[in-house]
């Protein structure tokens, strides 16, 4: 795949990202959907933004403009 064991230890341990060129190898080697894998790294981004009680505060204070 032409990966190191290093970073797929780290991504596999969810000390580094999914990135996209790592999803497309994952895509040609596996027969994975690159997006898949993409989409799920974007939840996860997501899921611990939403847990960062500094970056929700920040988020809070935002006045709408709509």
């Amino acid at each position: 795949m032409g990966v190191s064991y290093t970073v797929l230890n780290e991504i596999l341990n969810i000390k580094c990202t999914v990135s996209v060129e790592f999803a497309l190898c994952v895509e040609a080697v596996l027969g994975l959907e690159a997006e898949m894998l993409l989409n799920m790294q974007s939840k996860y981004n997501m899921q611990t933004a939403r847990t960062d009680k500094t970056l929700m505060q920040q988020i809070n204070r935002i006045d709408s403009v709509i």
